[in-house]
């Protein structure tokens, strides 16, 4: 008996003990049992909630793999543009600078029909270290005489009388073209050779 004078008797099924018979819920005589078995809802709801569970930490590690994907394929979409945007403005300030090649080279053609003073190969090493910066950006020539004329490279400034095999083909060439990883920066100003009919 309790204190109070009455007796609590715990009458819930999943609290009997292995026998059969009920607890003492107030610990008299033998305590709570351990073993007890859950109703067949309760473990229903476990199962579900494992499941879950389960299916939660999959939905996790699934978007954490996505988000990691988009961060890498952003990551290098920017490094791309980045890469591009670099070699646009590059081929820009070449452009910008070809017109100064092109009249250095001509002053240097002009000089030397006056005689090859020294000025004259002064000025044609800096045309020479002024080249060999550009193709340390990746600038190269085009090479045009001797080539079948193609629009993409070369830019006709005349017509002049050939022989037949030279039909077609860039005979002369007035202004130097250059080209920049495969963009051409400035087409080659040529003279193309037409053979008589």
């Amino acid at each position: 008996m309790s204190d109070s004078g009455f007796k609590v008797q715990d009458r819930r099924h999943w609290t009997k003990d292995a026998e059969g018979a009920p607890s003492d819920a107030n610990g008299d005589e033998g305590g709570v049992s351990t073993s007890f078995s859950k109703p067949s809802y309760v473990e229903e709801l476990e199962q579900k909630l494992a499941a879950k569970d389960r299916e939660l930490r999959e939905l996790v590690a699934t978007y954490k793999r996505d988000v990691t994907q988009t961060v890498e394929d952003t990551k290098q979409r920017l490094k791309r543009d980045a890469e591009r945007t670099l070699e646009l403005e590059r081929a820009r300030l070449v452009e910008t600078l070809l017109p100064v090649l092109d009249n250095l080279v001509l002053a240097i053609e002009h000089a030397r029909k006056q005689g090859d003073s020294p000025l004259v190969q002064g000025v044609a090493m800096v045309e020479k270290l002024f080249i060999e910066k550009l193709a340390s950006l990746g600038v190269e020539r085009l090479v045009s005489i001797g080539q079948r004329f193609d629009p993409k490279l070369h830019e006709a400034i005349t017509m002049v009388p050939s022989a037949p095999e030279q039909d077609g083909v860039v005979v002369g060439e007035l202004r130097p073209g250059f080209r920049m990883n495969d963009r051409i920066i400035q087409a080659a100003l040529v003279q193309v050779g037409r053979a008589s009919q």
